[in-house]
């Protein structure tokens, strides 16, 4: 042994060499056990993703057919209201026309004499 301790630290230096040599084969064993986790679980990742799109697809097409389905329902609502309307107004107009009838047959007789309507 030496006064500054030389071999103390080179017996020091190997149980820390031999410590980390430990710890990175410790390392490199947890890798390849995630790393193996991982490779098993791509496969089921990819068919899952395929699955989602495939789930989306679905998806979209049921929202197509229920937009174009209320649009139908829509206009066909809109189609009887406007042919309600149509009605509604033709029976208006027939109103009016009466009333304009009746109401010119009225100037007519305030346009007679007098006289017309005394005998009654």
């Amino acid at each position: 042994m030496t006064t500054n301790g030389a071999p103390r630290r080179i017996q020091f230096d190997r149980l820390a060499l031999a410590d980390v040599r430990k710890g990175i084969e410790g390392l490199q064993q947890t890798f390849s056990k995630h790393k193996a986790a991982v490779e098993k679980l791509l496969p089921e990742i990819a068919l899952l993703k395929r699955q989602v799109k495939a789930l989306e697809d679905v998806h979209n097409r049921a929202v197509e057919r229920s937009y174009e389905h209320l649009s139908q329902r829509i206009a066909s609502m809109e189609s009887g209201r406007h042919a309600h309307n149509e009605g509604v107004i033709g029976k208006l107009q027939t109103r009016l026309e009466a009333a304009e009838t009746e109401l010119k047959g009225a100037v007519r007789a305030d346009s007679l004499p007098e006289w017309v309507f005394q005998n009654r």
